[in-house]
């Protein structure tokens, strides 16, 4: 078995199996982001992370984030340089719903995850 990911897998002429030996595999739920965002009353949509930090002991983390504002189902206003911290441990264990819309351009095909009590500041 080779590690192929989607750049070589389309250089090759074949199907792509990882980019590394270490995946992250999450069954698909029923719904894509767009369905997903319009029952989103009041959260935030992350699309990029700006550098942070994570304790491997104790789980603990912080990550700069930028995104966009969502409410009442509407996507209102971009943000950037937000902070999104908390425990590993608490956050998986708030995962609420998972997209069927997996990013097909890396090992780690990674749907919409959306996640209930999370901490956010700087909006």
């Amino acid at each position: 078995n080779y590690f192929i990911d989607h750049y070589y897998g389309q250089k090759l002429g074949v199907e792509p199996t990882t980019g590394s030996p270490s995946n992250v595999l999450f069954e698909y739920g029923n719904r894509d982001a767009d369905s997903i965002i319009k029952d989103v009353q009041k959260g935030i949509l992350i699309t990029g992370f700006i550098g942070g930090n994570s304790n491997s002991t104790t789980g603990d983390f912080s990550f700069g984030i930028t995104g966009i504002v969502v409410e009442n189902g509407e996507l209102i206003k971009p943000i950037n340089e937000m902070n999104i911290s908390g425990n590993a441990k608490d956050f998986w264990h708030n995962l609420a719903e998972i997209g069927n819309d997996p990013y097909l351009y890396s090992s780690w095909r990674i749907p919409t995850l959306v996640f209930n009590d999370i901490d956010f500041s700087g909006i």
